[in-house]
């Protein structure tokens, strides 16, 4: 299996070659990364990581922080999804680490099955990896999503996250206590 390394972006990453398609969302994508990660960074809004293989950029994460917040009168959701640490803490609100975005090239995408090469998961390990790292300094229990149409099945199929409130749909979360399961 061929393995990928990441980075963080700075102002000497290459990533004038990236593009991970051509419909509308990905032109989105290939955007931000070339026209408006970098800012990010500078304003402390989010970060993002570049995964690469053999020094050529295949998909990039941007992270920030991110809360879940679960009102008492939410009673379903709090029952349903967070009784245990409601019961503990008696919060409303927990500490997340958002997926901003995330994005494959298009030459890498779909690719585990024919090479190993999964730069979607990796890029998600690399979150879950990152989140429970902080952990040593700062609490953060899960990570959240604002997940597009098209890539919503994956993150709950593929990744296992969960949706939070059924009239939010593409907002899903992700317990990193699972972590320790999986």
């Amino acid at each position: 299996m061929t393995s990928l390394s990441y980075a963080k972006l700075d102002s000497s990453s290459n990533v004038e070659s990236f593009s991970c398609g051509n419909e509308e969302h990905h032109f989105k994508l290939n955007r931000f990364l070339k026209e408006k990660a970098l800012n990010h960074h500078s304003d402390f809004i989010g970060t993002t990581l570049l995964a690469s293989k053999d020094e050529i950029t295949v998909g990039y994460i941007t992270l920030l922080t991110d809360s879940i917040i679960v009102r008492k009168e939410e009673k379903e959701l709090r029952e349903n999804f967070f009784s245990k640490v409601f019961l503990r803490n008696k919060y409303e609100t927990f500490p997340s680490l958002k997926i901003g975005r995330i994005a494959v090239h298009e030459d890498y995408q779909h690719q585990g099955k024919s090479n190993g090469l999964k730069v979607g998961t990796y890029l998600f390990k690399l979150s879950v990896a990152i989140a429970t790292k902080s952990n040593d300094f700062m609490g953060v229990r899960f990570l959240t999503v604002d997940a597009k149409d098209n890539a919503r099945d994956w993150y709950i199929n593929k990744l296992n996250f969960r949706v939070l409130d059924q009239t939010k749909p593409n907002f899903l979360f992700y317990d990193l206590l699972g972590w320790k399961n999986e």
